[in-house]
């Protein structure tokens, strides 16, 4: 007898053929649907179609309808063989369809057998048309109940299989983060740090704490508590926990233990945790070969038990890796104590010390040296990092006629990327087995540093006192003008009461009186600027005399276009005069100086302030400044300038340095604005609460 076999599912439909053909049956195979009808219209002697449902391109029920409705083959007994569409309703359907039977998955196979033989033998005694209890239309509306069905069906238990999964990911990835941070952690408050949110995410905690047990007093320390909620910690009050103080003491003797709703009696140190409406705690003890070593106690807010069994044995299981991982880490710090006493001296040392044998591959190298090279130095060769003869013959040589050999002991610098490094080497040592020569390295590039600053704060200061001497020079010659003026100034006075060309007279007497104006603001600046001491004073008028100041330079003067917005209000500030006059004279000096090529030479001078800051702004149209050097600017001694300069400071670069020491200390503020080709805005932001506003 002849059977069809239909289904998708090639494991499957290889296994049943195949004890089909055992059972003395000759079996025809078909992947689906349309392939069988492609089968049957070939061959029509078949005494049994045994078909899935589900299946691509042409489902089960779909070919159940065509052969029942196809003359030539309705005849040809059906059954449905299915672990997928197992509904009452599908059964019906089916049956509906004119199915002989609907045999749903799982069933042993001599049921199966027994099934299908009373199928043919009654197919067999059956002659005609087999019968259809659905029309098109009823088949097409329960055909797609059908499918609608199954589909929610599935759309659901892929939905559910999908949040199972989801869980089961974030479960591993937990369990992967922690067994990562086993493996990779340095010491023991790391590697806490780095497990705690991920078993409290793990097993649904409010708190993890870990404890390191104390065995001389039998205590358990909490070495690092990790609160999920980020609010007031209460464990961390409680440091050491001694055996039978607390009931997380007796896991001491216990491997896991829960603690649902425990009172205040439980404990003599930690009452004040139940204020915080912590209701069961989990404690688990951390053991390494039946050694005892600390434990981990989880806290929950919640009621109900939050794990079952499994996550009780997941809970067991990690336990123990988690033992191991702080074993390993507590015996890494011992050995590192260890260590430390033997290098302790050496590495405390100020300076790098190096050990090398006769080629200069380094032996030894104590922790400062590795910092002075900026590497792991120790095996490798010297010759990697610096290159010198005087390393090289004293660690050549054999042997030293007496302490005093000049190849014994040298001091001696080089440079290695960009440090000063101050080297004593000896060839003492001479032991085939420690080494060949002890190098002393010292790194003395902030020695040099220093001793540069110290050089720039000496040009500085220089600096300064040739401009206070300057000062007081002008101060001088201010005075000493006065005489001559006054005198000057009579003698007009008489010439225009004589009646000797009034019109000429009158014109040098204004030139008289701008000259004596022009000496009184120098005398006033002069005396202002000596005076080192805080007063009040208008910032606008401090500013109206340095631009007075500038009109000395003809190019000023004659050249430059003036754009001065002053604040209407007089602002009036407390602090050191000449720390404001200089550096605004700087600031102006620089916008002037910036605009000597420009083909459009204005210069702006604003002030303005609000209730928390005073606000000055000058710009100007010169060259600007390239983006490569706005950090630059403050640096002593920067300059862009030529020393073919009007003012004394022009070409040295200590103008914007002292501008910014200067300000600095008032809590000033910079905002530099610069293009190239089109000008700079220098702005100065002047906190009110440090100048006496």
């Amino acid at each position: 007898m002849n059977i069809l076999v239909v289904d998708d599912n090639t494991e499957a439909r290889k296994l049943l053929a195949e004890l089909l053909t055992q059972a003395g049956f000759s079996v025809t195979e078909a992947e689906n649907g349309k392939q069988a009808l492609e089968i049957l219209k070939n061959r029509k002697n078949f005494s049994l179609i045994i078909s899935d449902v589900l299946m691509p391109v042409m489902d089960g029920f779909k070919l159940c309808h065509e052969v029942k409705s196809d003359p030539e083959i309705s005849s040809i007994p059906f059954v449905f063989y299915t672990g997928s569409y197992i509904s009452n309703e599908d059964r019906i359907f089916g049956m509906n369809l004119g199915a002989d039977d609907y045999i749903v998955k799982p069933i042993k196979f001599e049921e199966f057998l027994k099934r299908i033989k009373e199928i043919i033998h009654k197919g067999e005694a059956r002659k005609g048309i087999g019968e259809i209890k659905l029309d098109e239309f009823a088949y097409l509306e329960e055909y797609n109940a059908r499918l609608v069905h199954k589909l929610e069906d599935k759309l659901i238990q892929l939905n559910q299989a999908y949040e199972e999964i989801k869980l089961k990911n974030e479960e591993l990835g937990a369990i992967n983060e922690i067994l990562t941070a086993l493996n990779s952690s340095r010491d023991l408050t790391h590697l806490f740090k780095q497990i705690s949110k991920y078993i409290t995410k793990l097993f649904n905690a409010d708190a993890v704490n870990f404890y390191i047990y104390d065995a001389p007093n039998n205590a358990l320390n909490l070495f690092y508590s990790f609160l999920k909620t980020g609010d007031i910690n209460p464990f961390e009050k409680y440091k050491t926990l001694k055996f039978g103080d607390d009931f997380a003491t007796e896991v001491i003797n216990q491997k896991i233990t829960i603690y649902q709703n425990p009172t205040k009696g439980s404990t003599r140190i930690r009452g004040e945790i139940f204020e915080y409406d912590f209701r069961i705690f989990v404690e688990v003890a951390l053991r390494v070969r039946d050694k005892f070593i600390g434990s981990i106690e989880l806290a929950y807010k919640q009621e109900e038990i939050p794990f079952d069994e499994n996550g009780i044995y997941l809970l067991d299981t990690l336990s123990h890796q988690i033992a191991l991982g702080i074993e390993n880490l507590l015996l890494v710090s011992e050995l590192k104590k260890s260590e430390e006493k033997y290098r302790k001296f050496v590495h405390l040392t100020p300076a790098g010390l190096i050990v090398l044998d006769e080629k200069l591959n380094i032996l030894f190298a104590s922790d400062v040296a590795n910092e002075i090279f900026e590497a792991k130095v120790e095996g490798k060769n010297l010759r990697e990092f610096i290159t010198s003869s005087i390393i090289e013959e004293i660690c050549r040589r054999d042997s030293f006629v007496s302490s005093g050999s000049k190849y014994a002991d040298k001091t001696f610098e080089v440079e290695y990327k960009g440090k000063a490094l101050l080297i004593s080497i000896t060839g003492r040592l001479n032991d085939p087995n420690l080494g060949k020569c002890i190098a002393v390295i010292n790194d003395i590039t902030e020695l040099r540093k220093l001793q540069e600053e110290k050089r720039k704060i000496e040009a500085k200061l220089w600096q300064e006192y040739r401009l206070a001497s300057i000062g007081r020079l002008a101060g001088g010659i201010a005075h000493n003008l006065k005489n001559p003026l006054a005198v000057l100034n009579l003698g007009l006075q008489a010439l225009k009461r004589k009646g000797v060309e009034p019109e000429h007279i009158e014109k040098l007497m204004k030139q008289v009186e701008r000259i004596n104006q022009i000496i009184e603001n120098l005398s006033i600046k002069t005396k202002e600027e000596v005076d080192k001491n805080k007063k009040k004073f208008d910032l606008n008028e401090l500013i109206k005399k340095e631009l007075e100041t500038l009109e000395f330079d003809p190019f000023y003067k004659h050249q430059v276009e003036k754009d001065i917005k002053l604040s209407e209000r007089p602002i009036v500030i407390e602090a050191v005069y000449s720390d404001f006059s200089n550096a605004i004279s700087h600031i102006l000096r620089n916008a002037v100086d910036a605009m000597l090529n420009a083909e459009k030479k204005i210069l702006g001078v604003k002030t303005w302030e609000d209730e928390e800051n005073i606000y000055i702004e000058i710009t100007d149209t010169g060259i600007g400044i390239p983006d490569e050097i706005k950090d630059k600017i403050f640096e002593p001694f920067f300059t862009t300038k030529s020393t073919n300069n009007f003012t004394e400071l022009k070409g040295v670069g200590l103008g914007l340095t002292i501008t910014y020491h200067s300000l600095k200390i008032y809590g000033a503020e910079f905002e530099i604005d610069s293009e190239v080709g089109k000008g700079t805005n220098f702005k100065v932001i002047i906190p009110k609460k440090n100048v006496g506003c």
